[in-house]
Formats: structure tokens, C-alpha cells, sequence
């Protein structure tokens, strides 16, 4: 959510709401941004706690997102710490650097987001169409070691592309001009140019993603390929591949489905056309999307096999005591 004029608006009421309109946007905003805040630590937390247990192919990606996300929902987050006392509010009006840097790690942290939301679909489709190349290839032990690795690739040129990205569009923003504050709220200027530097990334990412989704799930009707495999190896690489393809298509769908109405959101606001609720719509969706990954993450398979494995020892414990008495 690029920060214009009318969110600043709406983050000022925050400080004393006074008609149900923006008590309505404070219940949004101090409770989804918590939520999302909570709901990204939860992935990152328990990846880098049972990294060994939980390390299976795509869960970086998934990790890496939910830093951009928990950088995202901070950003807003300490911006409405700073609008809620007048110590902070004199400090970000003095102080026009601390409000350039808050602008930049805004737009930085959103366009890290939907980048990396991008990468999860260009690794899927990746895999696809390796394990595509394989079933046209002829099996030797050479090809079954690399197959084996085909949901194991280097992740350099994804970071490379996600945090390279987003860099860019900050600093091209910033060497035009376009940040600005209004209201003690530091937000990109609310003008044609600077704003196509939100919706133009966010356009082209949510179609690049919805398009590779389309082709995937084309493709996974048409499948029964054979690879040129052992049949017991194809047994087990086909069962970790369906495992990978099926969260990461899920985490594709989030992504599609909550910031499709926010970018129908910004670009009516572009042209002039505003409506309250959309806007309220527009912010729940994007600060949902942490809270909606930990749920794909948390009821994945290899999440409750792995929940299951922790409890399962306590469990055999308490039995041998209940007969040892």
C-alpha cells in the first residue's frame, strides 16, 4: 500500500476519530496491522527455530516474504506511533530526512513484498518446467542426481531480482522528487508520475503471477508424463513436487486475490474516483496477506507432520508412566 493523500487522511484520524468512518479505519488499522505483524514473526520464527525440521523446497521463499511483510506492516505501524504523540509528530517535521527515510523504507518494504511474491511464481514455474525437461530426457545417474535437485535450485538470482527491484524503484522515486509529507504522514507524492511507480510494479506482478498460475494449473491437468526415472525415485519425487506445486500455487492465490482490489483501488483514485469503502477494502486486503500466508504455512503438510513429530514424544512419555504405575 504506496501511502497517498487520502491514506495520510485516513492515518491522521487515527489521533481522534470523531464519526464512524474513521473509528472504522482505526479498529482496521490496529488490529490487522498487529495481526499481520504477529503472523509474519510466526513464519519467520518458526522457520528459524526448526530450520532443519521445516526446510523443504520453497520455504525460503515463503520466510523471505514474510521479512517483507513484517517490514511492510512496520513501517505503517511506526508511522502511527509517530502521528499519535506530538513529541514524535515535531520530531518527523523537523526532522525532513527522518520522514525521507521512513518514505523510502516504505516504498522499499512494498515493493520487496510483491516482488518476492513474484519469485515464488517464477520458482514454480521453474520447476515446472524442469521436471517438463527431465520426462523428455533419457535416465542415467547423472540426470537422477540432478533431478533430485530440481526443487533444491539457487535461490542468488531470485534475491537478486526481489531486493535489486525493489532498491531501484526507491531510489528512482527518490531522485525524482517524489516523496513528500503532508500531516506529519511521509508518503509518496500524490501526482501522476511518482504514483505510476506503485502501480505499474504491482500491475505487472499480479499479471505475471496470475498468468503463470493459469498455465500451471492448465498443465497439471494434462500430466502423466513419464520421467525417465526409477519407478520407485519418480514415486517419491513426484509426491515432494506435487507437495511443493500445491503450497506455492496457494501463496499464489493469496497474493492475487488480496491485492487485486487494492491496484482497482489506487488506480480509480488515479483517475479522480474515489469510494471510502473500497479504500477500507483496500487497506484490510494488503495487511491480511501476512495473516493469510501463515495460515497456508500452518496448515501445510509439512507443518502438521512436523507438529505431530514434537508431540508424538510426550505423548509415548505420558503413555509409559500411566502403565509404570
Amino acid at each position: 500500500m504506496a501511502l497517498t493523500t487520502r491514506t495520510a487522511d485516513l492515518m491522521v484520524s487515527l489521533w481522534g476519530p470523531t464519526d464512524e468512518n474513521e473509528v472504522l479505519t482505526t479498529v482496521i488499522f490496529l488490529t490487522l496491522l498487529p495481526l499481520s505483524l504477529l503472523s509474519s514473526a510466526f513464519i519467520v520464527v518458526t522457520y528459524g527455530a526448526f530450520r532443519r525440521q521445516l526446510a523443504k523446497p520453497g520455504s525460503d521463499f515463503v520466510v523471505w516474504l514474510s521479512i517483507s511483510d513484517f517490514m511492510f506492516s512496520l513501517r505503517i505501524l511506526v508511522q502511527f506511533l509517530f502521528l499519535s504523540f506530538d513529541y514524535f509528530r515535531n520530531l518527523v517535521k523537523n526532522y525532513s530526512d527522518l520522514c525521507l527515510g521512513m518514505a523510502m523504507f516504505g516504498q522499499f518494504s512494498f515493493s520487496a513484498t510483491i516482488s518476492w511474491n513474484m519469485m515464488m511464481s517464477v520458482r514454480l514455474l521453474a520447476s515446472f518446467m524442469r521436471i517438463k525437461q527431465l520426462s523428455h530426457s533419457s535416465y542415467n545417474y547423472s540426470q537422477a542426481s540432478w533431478a533430485s535437485r530440481t526443487l533444491h535450485s539457487a535461490t542468488w538470482p531470485y534475491h537478486l531480482y526481489a531486493w535489486g527491484i525493489s532498491l531501484i524503484n526507491t531510489t528512482i522515486i527518490y531522485l525524482i522528487g517524489g516523496y513528500s509529507m503532508a500531516d506529519q504522514v511521509c508518503f509518496i507524492q500524490n501526482s501522476f508520475v511518482p504514483r505510476m511507480f506503485y502501480i505499474v510494479p504491482l500491475f505487472t506482478h499480479l499479471f505475471l503471477c496470475l498468468a503463470i498460475l493459469l498455465y500451471i494449473l492448465h498443465r497439471m491437468k494434462r500430466e502423466g508424463t513419464k520421467l525417465h526415472l526409477p519407478s520407485s525415485m519418480e514415486a517419491i519425487f513426484r509426491k515432494e513436487e506435487k507437495r511443493f506445486r500445491r503450497q506455492m500455487i496457494k501463496f499464489t492465490l493469496v497474493f492475487v486475490l488480496l491485492w487485486l482490489l487494492p491496484l482497482t483501488d489506487r488506480i480509480l483514485d488515479l483517475v479522480g474516483i474515489e469510494n471510502y469503502w473500497l479504500t477500507m477494502i483496500d487497506l484490510a486486503c494488503v495487511t491480511l496477506q501476512a495473516f493469510a500466508n501463515s495460515l497456508v504455512w500452518g496448515t501445510s503438510p509439512h507443518f502438521i507432520q512436523f507438529v505431530r513429530d514434537k508431540l508424538r514424544p510426550k505423548t509415548h512419555e505420558h503413555e509409559s508412566l500411566v502403565f509404570s504405575q
